[in-house]
């Protein structure tokens, strides 16, 4: 019965690697990274090599000539240290409400991609959303400048820009000139 067990569960931890490298998939649909359940279901799918060295570590069971101890105690910090350096970020700022791709307002700080922006002004801050693609929610401003990708556009006025054809988000000008996605073009 062992033996058994012990086959089956080397070839589930041979068959973690291609979970580790598909689980990219997972987060492959817009939006994806910000659904706390894909998230989450991705970790703890990773995570089953975890639960296979405490069960042999209760059980007192050795992995063929590896003993439990090892498992547990070299193990599991090496599959937590594995899924954490992949996907820790992710989890991080899923747990704070901080988007992982796009923009994000919380507790007074803005977000680009679950990255800060230092000078951003969170009370005035907006994103051109109703525009007509995803590519112009990549735009933002504040009361002082205008962001794109979550970088400040230095030549662009906040209180002038605005897209400049409403069937082409490509272009976008403001009081004293026009930008090309994202450079400045006149």
């Amino acid at each position: 019965m062992l033996t058994t067990f012990q086959i089956l569960t080397a070839l589930a931890l041979l068959f973690w690697p291609m979970m580790w490298i598909g689980s990219v998939m997972m987060f492959g649909g817009p939006g994806a990274t910000d659904n706390p359940n894909t998230v989450y279901s991705t970790v703890a799918l990773l995570l089953y090599p975890c639960v296979l060295f405490l069960l042999y570590g209760l059980m007192g069971w050795p992995l063929f000539f590896i003993p439990s101890k090892y498992l547990i105690i070299i193990g599991i910090p090496l599959n937590l240290l594995l899924v954490y350096a992949s996907y820790g970020s992710l989890v991080s700022n899923t747990l704070r409400g901080i988007s992982n791709s796009g923009y994000s307002v919380v507790e007074q700080n803005v977000y680009y991609s679950g990255k800060l922006i230092p000078d951003a002004l969170a009370e005035s801050f907006s994103i051109f959303d109703n525009e007509p693609s995803y590519r112009s929610s990549q735009y933002a401003r504040d009361a002082e400048r205008v962001y794109y990708h979550g970088q400040p556009l230095p030549e662009a006025d906040a209180t002038s820009f605005k897209l400049l054809f409403a069937d082409n988000d490509d272009y976008w000008a403001d009081k004293n000139q026009v930008f090309i996605t994202p450079h400045l073009l006149i």
